[in-house]
């Protein structure tokens, strides 16, 4: 009709270079690249792993951690035979950790075999091991700390009660004299 503006349909949709009741959103634009994207991904792959292991003894963590990633973040594969028998997991924690999906059970060279379900879970158990032994440095560090304070006091005691002794000594040693 004659005299009547059509808004049209981007004039409330809110994308880049569009308006919103009449002013233009670029300035608010949101950009979606790889790396936001990238650190989505390995903020759920971690929320993830931490979901399946929460509820499992740290035992369990420390196996997934220790033998199914390398030192160098590659994904190992370990018997299930030997992880049973050496008690490095139970029957219950390996089912537990296959039905949530972190672990896959394999038949290799003759032999069942567990690993993680795939590559991209080893960044996060990674990440969370290195947290583990970082938080174990600093335990055994304040240990130490705490154990050479108290071997300093001890010796400042000793020091202290010799030292007492040998005034009260002296103290006899001036009395009889």
């Amino acid at each position: 009709a004659a005299g009547q503006t059509d808004p049209g349909p981007d004039r409330r949709r809110g994308s880049s270079g569009c308006t919103v009741g009449g002013r233009r959103k670029s300035e608010h634009k949101l950009t979606i690249d790889e790396a936001l994207v990238a650190g989505a991904r390995q903020t759920v792959v971690t929320d993830f792993y931490r979901d399946c292991v929460k509820d499992q003894p740290a035992s369990a963590r420390h196996f997934i951690e220790e033998e199914l990633v390398t030192e160098q973040g590659f994904r190992n594969s370990f018997a299930v035979e030997d992880a049973l028998k050496n008690k490095r997991l139970t029957q219950a924690q390996l089912d537990a950790l296959v039905d949530r999906r972190l672990l896959r059970r394999s038949h290799l060279l003759g032999t069942d075999r567990i690993e993680l379900t795939h590559d991209i879970l080893t960044k996060a158990v990674v990440e969370h091991r290195n947290l583990g032994r970082h938080k174990e440095h600093e335990r055994r560090l304040l240990a130490y700390v705490g154990a050479c304070v108290l071997l300093v006091g001890t010796l400042g005691y000793m020091f202290f009660q010799d030292l007492q002794r040998d005034k009260e000594e002296s103290g006899r040693q001036l009395a009889e004299a």
